[in-house]
């Protein structure tokens, strides 16, 4: 593990949150998230709860942090830093050997003390000795005093012994609790976290992750809504591992791949006794009476049917109610006259059930493309590949239904 995960993760612990965190490290807020994610990756283990107030801290994670601490505690004293009293996190900037010193020249301290050496050091870490003597001298500058008891660099002086057994023991605390938490990881569920548009949230989106869960027996998968923006934002900062839902090629940012997965197309829906079931075709004029329940002004759905309502030449609908849910929708469709405009991939569930029946219209503009965004470039895991996978069997399902 390296100092600057560990760094990472202390500095997550105690600010409870991904932002706060990079502020004090001076980093950007996606760069902390993504080196907290690469770690977790690596142990196997969930180490920060994300949620809209922040990120906290799970067991595994408050235990690497507390053995950051006392690492970081036995680096700080290598320069005489007292380090009474002071928070996890402040430790990793109380001496600027702390705050600077890397991996390498850690390991070459502890390999000179340990072998005699900088050769014998050379060869145990399997580098050149040219590479030690390197570390060392930079190490040397660091600290503002020699290492080594003449120049021929025959000994560790007194304090310098000293520090290589001091951060031999902080480097192998660190290793026993990486070690006891990778053990931990190996029976840990696989984590997934899909960002779900209106279009796949009500039934492409859990049909796929109730597949996907039946592959991976123990899993933790979150399934998060929001706007299409919102998702991107966490799509970017690494937050989910893919957004669901319907391809906007207009605002498409370049870092994005998409991998389109079926053509949607818009239906008009109401009870099955809506008094407009009765009729054998309907066309908008029937509609200019009706009570719709609709997206918001911001989503292509509700972009489309204002278009609609414009082209059919009717008066525009005198009562709306606005909803950013399906599941706030269906009340107001089940409890009365009401109309809404939705995917027919939407839809499929509750017209299965014989809660609710499509109106027999045709000529509700062109398909809608549906699909998976990821980021572009980014090597796939074996999880994002099975759930990739359902999502096109299950795309394929709603494409033979809906047509």
């Amino acid at each position: 593990m390296k100092l600057r995960q560990l760094r990472t993760v202390m500095a997550v612990a105690q600010c409870g949150s991904m932002s706060a965190a990079a502020q004090m490290l001076g980093l950007s807020q996606p760069a902390v998230t993504r080196v907290v994610g690469m770690l977790e990756d690596e142990l196997g283990l969930v180490l920060f709860l994300r949620t809209h107030g922040g990120a906290q801290a799970t067991e595994a994670g408050l235990l690497l942090a507390q053995a950051g601490a006392a690492a970081f505690r036995r680096l700080c004293e290598i320069e005489g830093c007292a380090t009474d009293g002071m928070e996890a996190a402040a430790l990793c900037f109380a001496s600027s050997f702390a705050r600077q010193v890397s991996d390498h020249e850690l390991a070459a301290l502890v390999a000179v003390g340990r072998y005699g050496s900088p050769k014998l050091a050379a060869e145990a870490l399997g580098v050149t000795p040219t590479a030690v003597g390197r570390s060392l001298a930079m190490l040397a500058g660091r600290l503002g005093r020699p290492l080594f008891a003449d120049r021929h660099g025959s000994g560790l002086t007194g304090w310098a012994a000293d520090a290589s057994a001091r951060a031999r023991r902080a480097l192998n605390e660190i290793a026993g609790v990486e070690e006891s938490l990778r053990l931990q990881g190996a029976r840990k569920p696989v984590r997934l976290r899909i960002g779900a548009l209106p279009a796949s949230r009500v039934h492409l989106v859990p049909e796929a992750t109730r597949r996907f869960t039946m592959r991976y027996a123990a899993s933790e998968v979150s399934i998060f809504d929001g706007s299409y923006e919102a998702l991107l934002t966490k799509l970017h900062a690494a937050e989910i591992d893919l957004i669901v839902g319907s391809i906007r090629p207009g605002n498409m940012p370049e870092w994005v791949f998409v991998e389109p997965l079926l053509e949607d197309h818009l239906v008009v829906v109401g009870k099955p006794d809506h008094p407009l079931q009765r009729l054998a075709s309907v066309d908008w004029w029937d509609l200019r009476s009706a009570r719709w329940v609709l997206p918001g002004k911001s989503t292509p759905i509700r972009a489309e049917f204002d278009r609609l309502v414009t082209r059919s030449a009717i008066p525009a609908p005198a009562q709306i109610v606005e909803v950013d849910s399906f599941v706030a929708a269906r009340s107001f469709l089940l409890a009365g006259d009401w109309l809404g405009i939705f995917s027919a991939s939407q839809v499929i569930a509750e017209e299965r059930a014989g809660a609710m029946r499509r109106l027999p219209m045709s000529d509700l503009g062109g398909a809608r493309k549906v699909g998976a965004m990821l980021r572009r470039g980014e090597a796939r895991t074996e999880p994002i590949e099975q759930i990739l996978s359902h999502l096109r069997a299950v795309a394929g399902e709603i494409s033979l239904v809906t047509a």
